[in-house]
């Protein structure tokens, strides 16, 4: 990407505005790299705590799925995938959570799930509007389509709707 810049996956053989795009530029493989960096010393303190400690079967599979999530995150060449993949993670995340907590604890994960489930469908909201106003999820779609608009106070809502989702999501 450094030297040829966007590299772009079409998934399933449809056009990019149909199906899903996988894209990397600098930054997107930049991130995905630290993620997996960070993914890989979580692994390490994960095998490190096994040995004095019983783990969950489950829980080095869920934190690939955690992974797998980040990286689609990342990669994603549109709003809907982005979403998808935020579900992903999330999932993975309360999975992880819920794995070797008590009841008390269990108590205390309640809040992170419904504030979790707020922001998602604030997120098909603003998926929603993004869609009726542009006619496309596709990202390269909705920034050509954005600018030709302007200054529309529909898409600036959409956007202050977004930036909110992922200030909730950020947590």
């Amino acid at each position: 990407t450094y030297q040829k810049g966007l590299l772009m996956l079409p998934i399933g053989g449809w056009a990019a505005p149909f199906g899903i795009t996988l894209t990397g530029d600098l930054f997107s493989i930049i991130m995905i790299v630290l993620s997996s960096v960070v993914m890989l010393i979580a692994l390490l303190f994960n095998y490190a705590e096994f040995i004095f400690n019983d783990q969950h079967a489950l829980k080095l599979p869920l934190l690939q799925f955690l992974a797998a999530g980040l990286n689609l995150a990342f990669s994603t060449g549109d709003l809907f995938n982005l979403f998808v993949a935020y579900e992903v993670i999330l999932l993975s995340s309360y999975s992880i959570l819920t794995l070797t907590s008590k009841d008390k604890a269990l108590k205390n994960i309640f809040p992170y799930v419904v504030i979790n489930l707020t922001g998602s469908a604030l997120f098909l909201v603003a998926a929603a509007i993004f869609y009726g106003l542009t006619g496309t999820l596709n990202f390269a779609d909705i920034a050509h389509t954005t600018a030709a608009m302007g200054s529309d106070p529909r898409i600036i809502a959409a956007g202050i709707l977004i930036l909110t989702v992922f200030a909730i999501k950020a947590g």
